[in-house]
């Protein structure tokens, strides 16, 4: 099974969750949901969550990654994020109460540091493909600051770019944020795509600010 044909089943699963269900209590949750989705991919097995590996001796390198699974004996590896602005949504007969996650340049730190991590683990062969996926309705994510003046809220750590972008962390924002830097090894292609166009409830117009990243690493 060619890496187009495992992507393609996973990005499925995943359109096939949005439909059922296109918000999460957290982001526990949606890992759960969507590990549950993963099962339904003719060939899966071993779906496991929070798997442990250690790449070196630094913390930085132990890695829980957040799903891993198999797909006719291709190791497969998935790191989410969920970040969300509330405080409250109703999706048909349930209520959800969020908590808004209002951190934005360092929630975007952590997905490219999610990149990272999934091309240390290809790079040791303990996964033979990694995706990315970052699902949100705060539009401070997927759109690029209008202001003249943006805020660092709006421009850090930006992960906008759909022809591929080689992720350049500035020295600046590494240093105002105190992150250590954090190395890619190619170009990533960040495609914001919106959970309307699968799920399509007119009853609910919430949905029109979700969108998510899909980076297959």
């Amino acid at each position: 099974m060619g890496k187009g044909d495992v992507e393609g089943k996973i990005r499925d699963a995943l359109k096939n969750l949005f439909r059922e269900r296109p918000v999460f209590h957290s982001e526990a949750d949606f890992q759960h949901e969507f590990a549950m989705k993963l099962r339904d991919i003719p060939g899966s097995q071993r779906i496991r969550v929070e798997k442990s590996y250690s790449l070196g001796s630094q913390d930085d390198e132990k890695i829980a990654l957040d799903i891993y699974f198999e797909i006719n004996g291709k190791k497969i590896g998935i790191e989410l994020k969920y970040k969300i602005r509330g405080p409250f949504l109703r999706w048909k007969e349930e209520e959800f109460n969020l908590t808004s996650a209002n951190a934005h340049p360092h929630n975007r730190y952590f997905f490219i540091k999610d990149i990272s991590r999934l091309e240390k683990l290809k790079a040791s062969d303990e996964i033979a493909e990694g995706y990315a996926i970052f699902l949100t309705n705060e539009y401070l994510y997927y759109k690029p600051s209008s202001s003249k003046k943006p805020s660092i809220f709006g421009t850090d750590f930006l992960l906008i770019g759909e022809d591929g972008k080689n992720i350049a962390l500035s020295k600046g924002a590494l240093e105002f944020h105190k992150k250590p830097n954090v190395e890619l090894k190619k170009k990533h292609r960040l495609k914001w795509e919106k959970v309307s166009d699968v799920c399509k409830d007119k009853d609910y117009d919430w949905i029109e600010n979700f969108q998510y990243l899909f980076v297959a690493v």
